[in-house]
């Protein structure tokens, strides 16, 4: 018998948003005063990442390739997405868009000497919401090929990954080789999307990059939004690990 109430209902014959409602309740519980603690620093989020650029501006050896970020966006946006896809968008994706922009890309890259052959660019790829949906749907086309291949699923380990997996998360982060960070809807944890899991297999697929949004953004600007040539290296079972040595050049130097 489960002690906690606010778990998860493991119903196999639940709907993709049934499983993100029991979530969503879940979370407005346990995740209540981190919540309310972010808030107070979010509302600095694009200033930071301003503040971000100009010293990153200033170390040899690196480029910033872009910082653009968009006006925030309509309520009705949001509310045509969670019309188009079984996905209710996660509160905290909402309260980004809401109160802080509609997309952001900030981008910059670095010779290898600088912070390391691993750490060479960094990317904060925000996508916007109908771009979102655009992914998703991109996303769900690959899964039902994938169901209705039933040699290809039973023998290719990747693609049964993906169509178990891939239902669930929204992506709303993107790279430009295709990898993306993902919120899980099943529990609101961002992971990794290997955008080449059908061909090799899954190597990180899945693996958990932070514990929600707001704990993503505080830990991964403190590292410059770094694209890391392999996550494996770096996180652990909390997600970014910013005691990481690989990753302690760009923490001292952007302090």
């Amino acid at each position: 018998m489960r002690e906690n109430k606010h778990s998860i209902d493991e119903d196999p014959n639940a709907t993709v948003k049934e499983v993100y409602q029991q979530a969503g309740k879940m979370m407005d519980v346990l995740d209540c005063q981190v919540l309310k603690l972010y808030l107070m620093e979010a509302n600095r989020l694009l200033e930071r990442i301003r503040d971000l650029q100009r010293k990153m501006e200033q170390i040899t050896g690196v480029t910033i390739r872009s910082l653009n970020i968009s006006p925030v966006v309509d309520r009705d946006i949001i509310k045509k997405i969670e019309q188009e896809i079984p996905i209710e968008v996660p509160h905290q994706l909402k309260e980004f868009y809401l109160r802080h922009a509609s997309s952001v890309d900030f981008r910059w890259s670095a010779e290898p000497s600088v912070f390391g052959v691993d750490c060479k660019r960094g990317e904060l790829n925000v996508l916007p919401p109908m771009m979102v949906l655009n992914v998703y749907r991109d996303m769900m086309e690959i899964v039902n090929e994938g169901r209705t291949n039933q040699r290809e699923f039973n023998e290719n380990a990747g693609v049964r990954a993906l169509v178990n997996d891939w239902p669930y998360w929204l992506p709303f982060c993107s790279f430009a080789n295709g990898d993306a960070f993902c919120i899980d809807a099943r529990n609101q944890k961002i992971v990794f999307l290997e955008h080449d899991v059908m061909d090799g297999g899954p190597y990180i697929h899945g693996t958990k990059i932070a514990e929600n949004i707001y704990e993503l953004l505080e830990r991964w600007i403190q590292i410059a939004f770094v694209d890391v040539y392999d996550w494996s290296k770096v996180v652990d079972d909390e997600g970014i690990n910013l005691s990481n040595p690989l990753l302690e050049p760009l923490l001292q130097k952007i302090k």
